[in-house]
């Protein structure tokens, strides 16, 4: 926490050391970053999942160059190993998530420094089995449907033109009232996203 808020605060102070975004002017947004997403989904599927990709999102919106509405499409893989007990076989556990948000970015006075508000719909599909030997009545798979919020704080300091570096902190949490195929209440979805990658805002 106290490196969040440390950041956050150089962040703040040095904005004005960067170019900004035209207030009042119409505004095209796009671009994606690359980052780390941890899933709130609690310590079982922390055992399971130990090999987490990266996760990559896209970016488009538009706006008067302060307030924009934008929408992100974020993509996340995980993989590991189940944990069978008693059986001489070998686990794996496979994780596909893809996550839906649409909401407001707020670039004060056109600021570098920016805040997302975001409704999210998110859906995930898990497949858990045996290999060496396969074990048929072991394996199990699963979609889960869950919806929630997000925030977003960001820096995104224009660097050349149209191009901007992005630093972005993102914190997702879902509403926990759905349930998998089977209509089981499903873990939550929702969680800790921090990455970095390139956006442009092309004015006209």
């Amino acid at each position: 926490m106290k490196t969040f808020l440390a950041l956050a605060l150089f962040i703040t102070l040095s904005s004005s050391l960067f170019s900004q975004n035209e207030p009042h002017v119409f505004t095209i947004l796009a671009g994606g970053t690359v980052g780390k997403f941890n899933v709130d989904a609690g310590s079982n599927f922390n055992s399971f999942y130990t090999d987490r990709k990266l996760a990559y999102t896209g970016v488009a919106g538009l706006g008067n160059g302060e307030t924009f509405v934008i929408a992100k499409y974020r993509f996340f893989d995980a993989s590991g190993q189940s944990k069978v007990v008693n059986v001489d076989a070998t686990g794996a556990a496979d994780w596909k998530q893809r996550i839906l948000s649409a909401g407001f970015r707020f670039h004060n006075g056109g600021s570098p420094v920016y805040i997302d508000a975001l409704y999210v719909l998110t859906h995930a599909e898990e497949s858990i089995g045996t290999t060496n030997p396969s074990v048929d009545v072991l394996t199990a798979s699963q979609k889960i449907d869950d919806r929630g919020f997000a925030f977003a704080f960001g820096f995104a300091p224009r660097i050349a033109g149209p191009i901007a570096l992005d630093f972005e902190l993102e914190y997702s949490f879902m509403l926990r009232q759905s349930s998998n195929d089977a209509g089981r209440q499903v873990p939550n979805l929702g969680g800790l996203y921090y990455g970095g990658g390139i956006l442009f805002y092309f004015n006209n």
